[in-house]
């Protein structure tokens, strides 16, 4: 109980000093300059991108983009639909992140170190002296979503707040592979399996804390219709996001609450099928059945959550309806959702 509580003490610690410096500019120095980026910047980057998920369109990418001058209204409609389906943040925020971090790191702690690890996450640091009898492995990956195609991956109950995670970037056992996985050989044992949740490295004592940011971008319905989607120039002013940081629980703090979070992957099964197989993935989920965020249970209940940014930088603690436009194939329809976040103060 003790190596519990001491645990979810290091992670509440940092999970609050890391959401000061990465919420505190976020505005200012990722956002504006999205709003930055013009329709022939997004053009220049989808003609390098292929194809991709784009099975539904009648028009090949390479047609499109040598024509753009004389599409027909339906060719536009696909031209949109792929440049609002392309992941178009995903390096910018890793950099982003990487540069807060490492400001945090160097006005907070005295020694740290770039954690070699091929397992490691997206940014990865050892702490030797975050505390004179322990150190600490930091793990922080970043995740970003197109909210067009893949809006329903961060929705539970029609709430922000679910996202994917591989096993080698969070220290938590789930009981969706542990209970897969005692059976197989120890290939398989080896090939899924979560960080450790502690390591002894020269006679000192590391725990494993994992952290991830998630961001979405998306095209707000209340912002554009779909017959001005259609049509329109898309620049990265056409964007809205939203953006949060969570804090995965250790191993160590293995319990029934913690196992609830951890809910079916999306990248299938190994070494079987869905009854048999081993999850290659999971997704871990904000909030329980009953709608209470994930907490800290020996930090008061402090939220593991919170929010980064919203549309129109609107971050107070309260309840927000939001309305996106999506695609299923080659249709488009709105969907709307709520962003929830208590406790929002550290």
């Amino acid at each position: 109980m003790k190596d519990k509580v001491l645990i979810e003490k290091i992670e509440y610690e940092l999970f609050t000093e890391i959401y000061d410096f990465i919420v505190s500019d976020y505005e200012n120095e990722f956002i504006d300059q999205e709003l930055l980026l013009s329709n022939t910047d997004l053009i220049n980057y989808l003609s390098g991108q292929g194809s991709g998920r784009a099975t539904c369109y009648k028009t090949e990418i390479e047609s499109l983009i040598s024509n753009i001058d004389k599409i027909s209204s339906n060719q536009k409609k696909e031209l949109n639909m792929r440049l609002a389906s392309l992941n178009l943040f995903s390096e910018a925020i890793e950099k982003y992140l990487y540069d807060k971090i490492g400001d945090y790191l160097s006005q907070n702690v005295e020694n740290y170190y770039i954690w070699p690890s091929p397992n490691a996450a997206d940014i990865s640091y050892i702490l030797p002296d975050y505390h004179d009898r322990y150190g600490v492995i930091l793990h922080i990956d970043a995740k970003s979503i197109a909210g067009l195609k893949n809006l329903g991956d961060s929705l539970k109950n029609g709430k922000i707040g679910k996202f994917e995670i591989n096993w080698n970037q969070l220290s938590y056992f789930p009981p969706l592979l542990r209970e897969r996985v005692k059976d197989k050989s120890l290939y398989y044992q080896k090939k899924h399996i979560p960080l450790k949740t502690k390591r002894v490295i020269d006679g000192r004592l590391y725990y494993t804390i994992t952290f991830f940011f998630q961001h979405i971008s998306f095209i707000n319905a209340k912002t554009f219709d779909i017959e001005t989607f259609k049509s329109m120039d898309i620049d990265g002013s056409s964007f809205d996001n939203i953006a949060y940081l969570i804090c995965v629980p250790n191993g160590e703090l293995q319990s029934n609450y913690y196992d609830g979070l951890f809910q079916k992957g999306k990248a299938g099964y190994d070494h079987g099928d869905s009854d048999t197989g081993i999850p290659k993935d999971c997704r871990f989920a904000c909030f329980d059945n009953d709608g209470d965020y994930a907490s800290f249970i020996n930090k008061n209940e402090k939220p593991r959550f919170k929010i980064v940014y919203t549309p129109n930088g609107v971050r107070k603690k309260s309840n927000q309806e939001v309305e996106a436009i999506v695609a299923k194939g080659n249709n488009l329809k709105t969907k709307k959702f709520n962003i929830q976040f208590p406790y929002f103060e550290s």
